[in-house]
């Protein structure tokens, strides 16, 4: 009877250690996980940073190239320089919904749903910004026309505006896709991390 009491203890002390183990590998686990995630999270923070980057440097030389450089109407400077702003406010305030740091210590439940309030409203934004580009290079394109300068010089603005604006579309909706695969990326790791088993 003492040998099966003994062995019986030393069984529970076995079990034990076992759960013991793998509640410090749970926590291990998750922690590389919340790491793995915050790491995708600080690419899009720099994606955003880029974009605003971008639109501060583009409000500056659209000021400059089309006021001084290549005079084109007042009202499409303006205009331009609307949008741009209206992309810096955007791209400013719905940055407040991705933190890399909220990914390491805060609620995943909540990081999830701003995750997915923020990848709603960049698709939302994505699709309202090309045929707002679309409009503006249109009118850009009847500035350029309009204008007095020599038609060698028109026609090459026009040609090296189209170029830089299929480049530039093409780079832009490749980093779009790369920072959109990123947030689902992390959407999926919490959804997988915060199931119930």
């Amino acid at each position: 009877m003492d040998k099966n009491i003994e062995g019986f203890e030393e069984l529970k002390s076995q079990v034990e250690m076992l759960k013991n183990k793998l509640s410090k590998e749970e926590i291990i686990n998750e922690r590389l996980m919340r790491k793995t995630m915050s790491t995708r999270v600080n690419d899009v923070e720099r994606y955003l940073y880029k974009v605003c980057a971008m639109g501060i440097v583009a409000m500056t030389l659209v000021a400059f190239d089309f006021l001084v450089l290549f005079p084109l109407s007042i009202w499409f400077v303006i205009a331009t320089e609307v949008l741009l702003l209206g992309c810096l406010v955007f791209v400013y305030f719905n940055k407040k919904l991705v933190s890399s740091d909220n990914i390491m210590s805060g609620n995943l439940i909540e990081e999830r749903r701003r995750l997915v309030r923020f990848k709603k409203r960049e698709i939302r934004y994505f699709f309202i910004s090309v045929p707002l580009l679309i409009g503006w290079g249109t009118w850009l394109t009847l500035e350029i026309l309009g204008s007095a300068a020599e038609k060698d010089e028109m026609y090459a603005f026009l040609i090296g505006a189209g170029i830089g604006g299929a480049v530039g579309f093409i780079v832009g909706t490749r980093m779009f896709r790369k920072m959109l695969s990123n947030v689902n990326d992390v959407i999926s790791q919490i959804e997988e991390l915060t199931e119930q088993p």
